[in-house]
This record gives C-alpha cells, structure tokens and sequence, in this order.
C-alpha cells in the first residue's frame, strides 16, 4: 500500500471561481494543480470575489464543496467568518500542513495561526506573506500593519512557522522584519500547466498595441504608465493602450482618466474592465508589448503570462524578472527615472517586424525556461515536508 498523501490546509482570502484579487489565486490553483498527486490539498475561503458582495454562483456556503478538479474548498460567508468557526474546521480536519496566503488577514492568516499553533506538535504552519512584507507594500496603510507586526511578534505568533519566500528578495524582506533566525523556504510559484504555442504578429513603427493586466490601485501604478506615454515622441506613429483590471481605488481611476484625457490623439486608451484569468491568455495575443509599471510585484502572473504570450514586458525594476533588455525579453525600468522609462517606450514603439519578431522569440523561449523548471515543483513540495 502507498502512504497516505499529506492532508494541505490551505487559508486564502479569495479562491477560484475568484480572479479579482489576482496572483495568490493563480499561484495556489496553480500549486494545487500541479501536485494534486502529492498532496491532498483542502481550501477554505470566502465566498465572494474582492470587492463584491453577492456569493459565487454554483457554489454552496459554509460546506465543503467539490471543484471539477476534486479539490475540496469550504466556502465561508460573513457568518462563519469567526474564531469559533474556523477552529471547528481545523479541528475537524487536522491536517498535517496549514498554509497561510497573507500576512495580515484577520480570518484567513491571524485566527488560523493561533488555532493551528495550539497543535504545533501534530500541525506544521507555512505562511506565504505574498509581497505583504515588501517595503512598497508595507508604506500603505503602514500604521495598521506596523501595529499588527508588533503584537503578532509581542504574542509570538510566528515564532513556530516556516515562511514560504517565492523569491530571494522576500527572503531577505521576511529576514528584516521577523530576524536572521527565521525559518524560510525559497521555492518560486508554481505556473499552471502551459503548452506554449507560437504566433507571428505584424508589428510595424506606424502602430504598437500595449498591454495592462492587473488591479487599478496606486501600488500597481497605471498613473505613470500614462504618464510616461504622455512624455515619449513618437511622430506620427500610433499607440493603443488597452487596460484590463478590477478597479481597486474610484479616486485613482479618476486620475487616471485626467491624465489619459491630456494625452495626443494619436495616443488611444481604452478600459477594458476585469477579465477572468482564463481569457487572458485568448487576448494577450492580440498586443505587442505589457506595459505594467508596478511599485512592488511578488511574482507577476502577468508577466509570466505576457512572455508565454510571446510578448516583450516593459516594467519596473520592483519585481524578480530582470536584466531583461540584454536578453531582448523587455525592460525592467527604475521609476525614478522618466528618462529611461520613455526611451525604452521610443524603442518599444518604433520596432520594425524583424526587430519585433527577435524579442518575441527570445520572450517564447524564456517562458518555456520558466514553465518547465523542474526544480520550482521539487522546493515546493520540500516546503510541506517535516
């Protein structure tokens, strides 16, 4: 007889039908996805995408739930959002792993935490802070997260937990905020199962069409996007920047709009609205570049998607994929210099087709590179061991 696969407790805020709240869905359906095999993974969540307020359709709340993947997934409403509920489902299930998806989720991380450390001996906890720790992340609303790090470490709430680090930065950003002697897994996230598929597309100097694919709030920094199209000179040539993203923050998007109605006719911007992750692979081939100049990126979901995609990235340098120009994958910019930011644009916009079909091949070729990394799977499973 085979041994019985480990019991995965997995905490997340939101989960699939979700996508609004972007990366940490993706990474743990991707995650459960990949080592179904492994592990028998559980999910508890809540029952509604971020931001809204009506319950997922086709599901049932507050009872387990089987998805067409057979992963079993506790959807919790407002009313089971509570001390006593979530510590009947941990206790119930006792699994051998509890895997937090947030730092400071007061349902999804703090009560699961302090029920789960009562069973240290019998439960191990990984926490996966998601960027959480960055310091761009930790400048907003920096009096409540400064307030709830000081009683989780007062309480000494993470004082028996592995962190799940996705890139060597959190690690040294985990190391800062919780000391050298914290216990860390470095794996990178999981991509989900990706045949890549190449195709050709016409790309002249008259006419480049971008790319945004993420949440229109201030961390992910659409304002300087426009910003930066507004700055570049291009003649007469023509650019079409279509957005796709929940918006996160209404007074953010105004500015947004202010900005775009300054820019020069032959600049175009449409809003897109939110799109469910699986339609983003049908439309990014339909661009030329990703334009996503984000203040602090964890991993990037879009990124990867946009190389897989065959598309160039023009992004900050505030996320793990870079020196990306010498290996004509894109640019990796700093924000701080608009300069930079703008003749990266020129360039970008001004390719001929056989420059562009150069850094489309080289963006396919780093994907297959990601997708296929075989150790991203084995430090993965090396995290839910003993």
């Amino acid at each position: 007889m085979s041994a019985a696969k480990k019991k995965i407790l997995v905490f997340i805020d939101w989960y699939l039908p979700g996508f609004k709240a972007g990366g940490p869905i993706k990474s743990c359906s991707s995650m459960v996805q990949r080592l179904h095999d492994e592990f028998d993974f559980r999910i508890v969540t809540g029952n509604t995408d971020l931001n809204e307020s009506v319950q997922y359709q086709n599901i049932k709340s507050d009872e387990w739930n089987i998805l067409e993947d057979k992963t079993p997934v506790f959807y919790c409403s407002a009313k089971s959002k509570n001390h006593a509920s979530i510590s009947k489902i941990i206790e119930e299930q006792m699994p051998d792993v509890v895997y937090l998806n947030s730092m400071f989720s007061p349902w999804f991380t703090l009560v699961p935490l302090m029920v789960s450390g009562k069973y240290k001996n019998k439960i191990k906890i990984v926490v996966a802070p998601r960027g959480m720790l960055s310091p761009g992340a930790l400048a907003l609303k920096p009096l409540k997260k400064k307030m709830f790090l000081h009683f989780a470490k007062l309480m000494r709430l993470f004082n028996n937990v592995t962190f799940h680090a996705s890139t060597e930065i959190e690690v040294n950003e985990i190391k800062k905020v919780f000391g050298s002697k914290a216990s860390i897994v470095h794996a990178i996230n999981i991509t989900p199962k990706t045949e890549i598929q190449k195709q050709i597309r016409t790309k002249t100097s008259q006419l480049t069409r971008l790319v945004y694919v993420g949440r229109i709030s201030e961390v992910k920094n659409l304002l300087q996007c426009i910003h930066a199209l507004g700055s570049i000179n291009i003649g007469s040539s023509k650019i079409e920047f279509d957005i796709y993203g929940p918006v996160d923050e209404i007074s953010y998007k105004q500015q947004c709009d202010e900005a775009i109605a300054r820019l020069s006719q032959n600049i175009k911007v449409n809003f897109k609205g939110a799109i469910d992750n699986n339609a983003i692979k049908a439309i990014l081939p339909g661009y030329h570049f990703l334009l996503l100049l984000t203040m602090n990126e964890n991993y990037g979901h879009a990124i990867v998607e946009s190389f897989t995609a065959g598309l160039p990235v023009i992004i900050s340098n505030r996320t793990p994929w870079r020196q990306l120009e010498n290996a004509c994958r894109g640019w990796d910019l700093p924000l701080e210099d608009s300069s930079t930011i703008s003749a990266a644009l020129e360039k970008a916009c001004l390719m001929d087709q056989q420059e562009y079909n150069k850094w489309s091949d080289a963006a396919y070729e780093f994907a297959d590179s990601i997708h296929n990394n075989k150790k991203t799977l084995s430090d993965t499973i090396r995290l839910f061991e003993n």
